[in-house]
């Protein structure tokens, strides 16, 4: 399960967008008060390059 924690921070960090300001008010954060720390691009998608990788297919075991 994921923490509120994490929920709030990509809620803030997403405070600019529609979903993300769903996000602030349904966990009872002002999204016009609160601002998301400045983070380098490489850090906010540095998951991104493992989805793309190929892990391998179940189909290649047959």
């Amino acid at each position: 399960m994921v923490e509120r924690r994490y929920l709030v921070r990509k809620a803030i960090e997403h405070r600019g967008r529609v979903v993300g300001r769903a996000f602030c008010v349904a966990l009872g954060i002002d999204p016009d008060a609160v601002r998301p720390a400045n983070r380098p691009a490489g850090i906010e998608y540095e998951g991104v390059m493992w989805c793309f990788r190929n892990h391998g297919s179940p189909m290649d075991r047959m």
